[in-house]
Parts: structure tokens; sequence; C-alpha cells
């Protein structure tokens, strides 16, 4: 007989929240070790089209972005941004950027199928700078490794440039004109009663696994 647990719990997960899973994974797996984790790294279309297809258990995407459909939110965090590149890339003396100015640095971001390239892309035409990017990649560690290089500079959430950074290398520099936040939740089934293990996912979530202010007090190296 199955103990209480044991199993898989599927996730499908928007790239800049990897980084931050763990703060939920961790204590979880603390608490159920013989659960196995089957992570996988989706776009927040096909995050929908896994759950409706029965393919994942739960997603991190998104909130208030996309309708839901027959599915429900749980927020985790605020996703906040700052321009990250090199020591001696543009801007790398300041304190903090408009968005305008972060537009004007030469940039690489993720492909325009993900959500998160759509919400940087909207906010710089905001801002009055078309977006322009010579290196495009569907993988952020392409992305940083090429921001090391000091050629190139990225668009990219605070949380995940604080958990991804590479000591010496790279410099997380806040957007604060305007401050831009979007909400990051677990997506799931509206319904009253989940499957074991899915529930014990979400108490975890609902401790407040991922706390604490998502933004940098100054440049980090």
């Amino acid at each position: 007989m199955r103990r209480p647990g044991m199993g898989e719990l599927r996730l499908g997960v928007i790239p800049t929240a990897l980084a931050v899973l763990p703060q939920i994974t961790l204590p979880f797996a603390d608490r159920h070790p013989q659960a196995v984790l089957h992570i996988q790294s989706m776009t927040s279309a096909r995050i929908l089209e896994s759950l409706e297809n029965l393919e994942i258990d739960l997603g991190v995407s998104y909130l208030g972005e996309e309708p839901l459909g027959r599915y429900r939110g749980l927020p985790l965090y605020a996703e906040r941004y700052a321009l990250l590149t090199g020591p001696g890339g543009p801007f790398a003396d300041r304190e903090n950027l408009t968005w305008a100015e972060a537009g004007s640095a030469p940039l690489c971001q993720l492909t325009p199928d993900m959500q998160n390239r759509r919400l940087i892309d909207h906010r710089l035409r905001e801002a009055g700078v078309e977006p322009a990017c010579t290196l495009v990649a569907n993988s952020l560690l392409a992305l940083f490794a090429h921001v090391g290089t000091g050629r190139w500079s990225t668009i990219a959430p605070v949380r995940l440039s604080e958990a991804l950074d590479w000591p010496g290398r790279l410099r997380a520099i806040p957007l604060t004109d305007p401050e831009v936040t979007h909400e990051i939740g677990l997506i799931l089934p509206a319904r009253d009663t989940h499957a074991p293990l899915v529930a014990r996912f979400l108490e975890e979530a609902e401790r407040g696994a991922i706390g604490g202010a998502d933004r940098l007090t100054e440049p980090s190296y």
C-alpha cells in the first residue's frame, strides 16, 4: 500500500520562475521525501494546454495576464525587473534606471513566444522605446552567458538575477521608473478537492514559502 507523500507531482513552470521554485520544492521535499517532483520548463500557453490534457498537475505562471478559463490562480510572489549587464556594460555605474534607458542598451531577450518577453516589450513601448534585440534565445542560461561577454544586456526579473548571478560578471540594476510588477502564482483546476500530493504542495505554497520583498535595494555584482 502506497504511503502518504509517495508518488509523482508534475509541474509546468515558466522559465523565469524556475530559479525561485526551490523556495517551495525544498520544504515540500523535506516533509515528503519519497515524493518525486517532475519539473518542466514551459511557456504560459503550454502550461494551460498541458493542464487541459492532464500532462501536468500544477502550473507556475503569470496571473492576471491571460484568461485562465476553468483554472484558478494561487499568488506566490510579485515579479519585478532589473537590467542585467556586465561590470563594464551600459549603465554599470548607475543605482537604478528608467525603462527607456534600459531599452537603449544592446539587448538579448527571450523569444517572442514567451510571455515574459511580450510583457517586457509592452513596457518598453509604453516608455517610448521600440524593442530591438540582436540576440534572442528560449534559454535563460544562454542569455546570461551572452550578458557575461559584455556585449549584451538583458531585462530580467530581480529574483532570477539574484538566484543566477555570476559574481564579478553580472550586475543587476533595478528598473524603477516606472516600477513594474507582475504576479506569479500556481495554476490549478478550479475545484474544492485535489489529489493528496497536489493538496500537500498547495499547503506548502500557502504557508508563504516564497517570502521577502522582490526588489533590489542597490545594484549587486
